[in-house]
């Protein structure tokens, strides 16, 4: 994924 802060933090694997 990539779309919320998670997905810029752990490279895209937790999209929430």
């Amino acid at each position: 994924g990539g779309g919320s802060n998670f997905g810029q933090f752990a490279g895209g694997l937790l999209d929430r």
